[in-house]
This record gives structure tokens, sequence and C-alpha cells, in this order.
């Protein structure tokens, strides 16, 4: 699959609005949205800031900034997620995943779900394998992952 923005764009919205979708279900109404960054890895520049459903005006400065931060600090620290470097005393969060060829990030919805919609998507562009992320994340590390892969069932 040819990657390009518009691409990782379409797929990242479908994945994101299912993230919305299930924890509307379980009841979390107060975060609809927030910002999505792509970084490609070998060039370590931003590919793609995108917001996606719906951020209050006071939050989308800071959820830009966040999603930006998160994949920046996989680029200097060869992480996989930024989850491995959290420090909430630090507001330092999970929510970015390191692919073949891109950094994917998400903040606005809680911690957990970003990352799990990040997995998703990177599995949909074929950046990770589902096989190999499921064996590396456990249930009771991300409980929203599996959940999310089942909500998008569909290929690309």
């Amino acid at each position: 699959m040819e990657l390009n923005s518009a691409k990782m764009l379409e797929v990242a919205e479908r994945v994101i609005y299912a993230a919305i979708r299930l924890t509307r279900a379980a009841g979390i109404k107060e975060k609809d949205g927030g910002y999505l960054a792509i970084f490609e890895i070998s060039r370590g520049n931003l590919e793609v800031l995108a917001a996606a459903g719906y951020s209050p005006q006071e939050k989308i400065e800071g959820r830009q900034r966040v999603s930006q931060e998160k994949c920046i600090r996989i680029l200097a620290n060869g992480h996989n997620t930024s989850y491995e470097s959290r420090n909430p005393a630090a507001g330092l969060w999970g929510g970015a995943v390191r692919g073949t060829d891109f950094i994917f990030s998400f903040s606005g919805l809680p911690e957990l779900w970003d990352e799990a919609a990040m997995f998703v998507l990177a599995i949909r562009l074929r950046q990770l394998r589902e096989y190999d992320v499921l064996a590396q994340i456990s249930e009771e590390r991300n409980p929203h992952l599996r959940p999310l892969l089942e909500a998008c069932h569909w290929t690309e």
C-alpha cells in the first residue's frame, strides 16, 4: 500500500471515530476528539497534523502540542511507544506508537484510548503487524486495543 498524507488521514479518521464511538459507549462523554500527529521517521519531520472529532477551543493548542511531543520523544529515545517513557508528573503521556516508516500519535481521548487508536492505525496502514502488536501488548496493559481492532476489522 502506498502511503501518502491523504491515505493516512482517511484511515486515521475511520479509526479515531471508531474509538470515539467506543468511548461514548463506555460512558466517556467529555472527550470527543483531539489531534493526530504523524512524523516520518527517516527525515524526523511532521508529515500530518490534523484535528479529528471535537476539541473545545481551550484544549486545541495543548492537544496539538502533546500529540507532536509524543512523536518527538519516540524519535529521541528510540522507544516503540510513548507509554514507555510516560511521566504524568512531567506531563508526558502515552498515545504514540512507532511503525516501520512513521510515528503515529493522538492526543485528546483518555491515554490508553489514544494509544489503542494509534496501534490500530499503524496496523491498518501496514506499518505494524497485528500479531506482533497483540503479542507485545497484553489486555491488562491496554484493555482497549482488542475491542478497537474488532471495531476496525475492515481492510485497506
